[in-house]
């Protein structure tokens, strides 16, 4: 059954129905969602994500991205979505020097 019948969703003006729909959905694509292809096809999506950066960063083709856990102002008063910008295009060599 799909969830838009399971809520019974008629038209995309039903705000409230279509969030339920997307946390379900997302929920379940996360912690019931099985891989389909590739090295780790027929395991669970929560049990191989880990693999699965730790395989990217590995290889070189991604970087872990982290964030401060509040806004950071710079001492040039520059607020930090730039500087995180800056931070993650420069730790991912995506800007050569």
């Amino acid at each position: 059954m799909f969830v838009c019948d399971e809520l019974k969703i008629k038209s995309s003006a039903e705000k409230e129905k279509l969030r339920q729909a997307k946390e379900k959905v997302y929920l379940l694509g996360y912690y019931e969602a099985k891989m389909v292809h590739g090295e780790f096809a027929g395991e669970k999506v929560q049990d191989v994500k880990k693999k699965i950066q730790e395989k990217v960063i590995e290889s070189g083709l991604g970087c872990k991205y982290m964030e401060p856990e509040k806004e950071v102002i710079s001492r040039y008063n520059l607020y930090s979505t730039l500087f995180r910008l800056i931070y993650q295009l420069v730790t991912c060599r995506i800007i050569m020097t």
